[in-house]
């Protein structure tokens, strides 16, 4: 099969197959911690909108006869476009065919953790996965940050935490999954 036959039409699925192809991205994407914890909205290519509530309204208790006071709600919309996010290594299409050992299908396996990976790296650091360079015109959650904590020693992680939550629960949101860098999770567990 010549490589033009492998690539026309159909953008190169006759290479990997759609089927493949969606299997990875499904793996990525239950494997990325940022579709874990964020709510999905449906997207077009180009620019989207999202609306968001920056202040809550408050409720108040009234007695009999008693006026209602104002509350304030705030309104604002974040403007993303949507990003293509790829990863390659060269593959024969022998060794596709074929699958020796199993290495195309581990090799599957490869990639969906390198499409999970970037899909994290990028929305909270703003960097390529691939060699850590910051990706242009991207907003990342580390970019977004106003009130942060240093976690330094192993000892005041617990601390630094918590005073973390407070920051986020004292500004008037609520405080849900925890995103957190894998080695964290040693120097948390030892605390005491």
């Amino acid at each position: 099969m010549k490589i033009s036959e492998l690539l026309s039409g159909t953008g190169g699925t006759a290479l990997m197959p759609r089927a493949t192809v969606s299997e990875m991205w499904e793996k990525a994407w239950s494997a990325a911690v940022i579709p874990q914890v964020a709510t999905a909205v449906p997207a077009i290519i180009g620019e989207n909108s999202i609306p968001f509530v920056d202040e809550v309204p408050r409720a108040q208790v009234l007695g009999e006869g008693e006026g209602t006071k104002g509350s304030n709600a705030k309104f604002g919309a974040k403007t993303f476009t949507v990003k293509t996010v790829r990863v390659g290594v060269p593959v024969t299409y022998e060794a596709l065919e074929s699958d020796p050992a199993g290495t195309v299908t581990k090799l599957k396996e490869l990639l969906s953790r390198a499409l999970a990976e970037q899909i994290d790296v990028a929305v909270i650091h703003g960097k390529q996965a691939l060699d850590g360079t910051t990706l242009t015109g991207v907003e990342s959650l580390v970019d977004t940050v106003t009130n942060s904590v240093e976690v330094g020693d192993p000892a005041s992680t617990s601390e630094a935490v918590w005073t973390g939550h407070g920051l986020v629960t004292g500004a008037g949101f609520g405080f849900g999954p925890l995103i957190a860098d894998p080695r964290l999770l040693g120097p948390l567990a030892s605390v005491r």
